[in-house]
């Protein structure tokens, strides 16, 4: 199942730009992050992101399962990926979103 992730901060900008004076005056606007992922994808990035700014020591194995390996109660579509609105002058990718996240975790753990 694919996804995209969306950081509080960067959805907070996008907040900002339906605010300012030339925003659509309504409307229902997407604000998510890209580029499209797996959550073992988007673990993956975190997991080697915090290896790599040091704040875990070794990266653990990790093991790629299908929607189908983890049955939920609700049936979820194999695609349900949401597409950013093209109107809102922003653009954000959950891969700097991580690398800002682990700094700000190193730092206050240091």
């Amino acid at each position: 199942m694919l996804f995209r992730s969306t950081y509080a901060d960067d959805l907070a900008r996008a907040i900002v730009e339906l605010t300012k004076d030339n925003a659509p005056a309504y409307g229902v606007w997407n604000a998510v992050g890209g580029p499209a992922t797996t959550w073992f994808g988007f673990a993956s990035a975190v997991v080697a992101e915090a290896h790599a700014q040091e704040l875990i020591n070794r990266q653990p194995e990790m093991v790629e399962i299908t929607t189908a390996d983890y049955p939920l109660p609700a049936r979820r579509p194999p695609n349900s990926v949401l597409e950013p609105s093209k109107e809102l002058n922003v653009d954000f990718d959950w891969r700097t979103a991580i690398r800002t996240v682990i700094a700000r975790l190193k730092a206050n753990t240091a």
